[in-house]
């Protein structure tokens, strides 16, 4: 039976069993001999595939990172639509400001829609409580986590109470979530972008798991595609120019190349490695410690385990300090932080692999001819950010003007 994301025991016994069958109907009957479903005695290691956390493809599109890190954090009344749409590395974040605008807390999230689906399906108490915690209120009303389903009522099954949250919490066609409590008003739960499920995370590794290469247009010799390279000349469920996946599917063909088995670790789960903290200072000119950001919703190196699962963290300067996260400066760029992807972009990720030894299964390279890799500014998707930005532009243009425009009600229609 697979264990929950981070070590967590939220669920029992119908809900694992339910997580389980999951993960394993995510992968494909027809898949590499070298995938397996599950870790096993023959993958005893461990392997750390890590990137940055910032949306890259949205810098390079945009060819400015002040531009992506407005576009990122495009807010509207109905909800945070630049992390509905554009923040797409397994990790989202919402900021909380004072009344003077400033920056006072951000919240960032790795964890699966999938799990929380199943978390309100069949614990809602638990699921109440915990949105409540991270919304810092004393309780939420059901009606704002299930929408029109009572969840408690004796007739209404895990089916409807899934199927009510998600309407309510999720996102659909790149619009935040309805619910205040996922949609960055009142609170950050779990990852809505729709690329940042597990099943696009599994669906990643599978169509990679495979020794593919190419011969190297200088040398004349056989070698292994990179990430990039994959996504351009082969059949992967990858984005180009992303951190997220050419490196994942870099790494897993480099597995498969090497001759190995392996596996997704259990527990599956996109994991927040490391902040850069010391990046950021104070005014007084000294680092910001490690200790302001709180790491959350994992277990945390201890022991024989050594690896870092939390899957939140929060960051915010602690009471009495006399000045907030807007006060602070990026000593790399040497602007005060203004935006939630500035912290962002001090966040790296990980997810780990488990593997054998080098060479236990014969493999036989599956030659491709070498692709062109395009470069990320010229990336076919870069037509849809560029006009998404224009359009955000313009919204703020006329918020400025004082005609707010693009209020949407929950089902994406205007509010006249």
């Amino acid at each position: 039976m697979a264990k929950e994301p981070g070590n967590l025991s939220d669920f029992r016994e119908t809900a694992l069993n339910e997580w389980s069958k999951l993960i394993q109907g995510y992968f494909p009957e027809e898949r590499s001999n070298q995938l397996l479903v599950e870790p096993d005695d023959r993958t005893p290691d461990v392997v750390a595939v890590d990137w940055g956390a910032y949306p890259v493809r949205i810098r390079e599109c945009l060819q400015s990172l002040p531009k992506s890190y407005r576009l990122l954090g495009w807010s509207t009344p109905q909800g945070d639509i630049g992390r509905a749409d554009f923040q797409e590395e397994y990790f989202e974040w919402r900021v909380v400001r004072d009344a003077t605008g400033k920056i006072r807390r951000v919240e960032m999230t790795t964890e699966f829609p999938e799990y929380w689906g199943i978390l309100a399906a069949h614990h809602p108490v638990e699921t109440l409580r915990l949105v409540a915690r991270f919304a810092g209120e004393p309780s939420v009303s059901p009606r704002a986590v299930y929408g029109k389903v009572d969840p408690f009522h004796p007739d209404v099954t895990p089916e409807k109470r899934k199927a009510g949250f998600v309407e309510t919490m999720r996102t659909f066609g790149g619009n935040a979530p309805w619910s205040p409590y996922n949609n960055g008003q009142k609170a950050i739960c779990f990852m809505t972008q729709g690329a940042n499920t597990m099943y696009a995370l599994i669906a990643l590794v599978a169509k990679a798991a495979f020794p593919y290469g190419a011969e190297d247009s200088e040398t004349g010799e056989l070698r292994r595609l990179s990430g990039p390279e994959a996504i351009a000349g082969t059949r992967q469920s990858a984005q180009a120019c992303r951190n997220s996946d050419p490196t994942v599917v870099g790494a897993t063909i480099g597995l498969a190349w090497d001759g190995r088995l392996f596996a997704l670790d259990d527990p599956i789960g996109i994991y927040i490695s490391s902040v850069q903290n010391e990046r950021l200072l104070q005014p007084d000119g000294s680092p910001v410690p490690l200790e302001w950001f709180d790491f959350q919703r994992g277990s945390r190196p201890s022991g024989s385990e050594g690896l870092e699962r939390s899957q939140r963290l929060v960051f915010e300067v602690p009471p009495g300090m006399g000045f907030v996260v807007g006060d602070l400066i990026d000593s790399d760029t040497d602007q005060r932080i203004e935006f939630g992807g500035q912290i962002a972009d001090l966040v790296t990720l990980v997810v780990y692999l488990r593997v054998s030894e080098r060479n236990a299964v014969q493999t036989q390279p599956e030659q491709v001819p070498m692709p062109t890799v395009v470069p990320c500014e010229q990336d076919p998707g870069c037509t849809y950010i560029i006009s998404r930005n224009e359009e955000f532009e313009e919204s703020q243009r006329n918020l400025l003007a004082g005609t707010p425009v693009n209020i949407l009600d929950r089902t994406g229609n205007p509010i006249s």
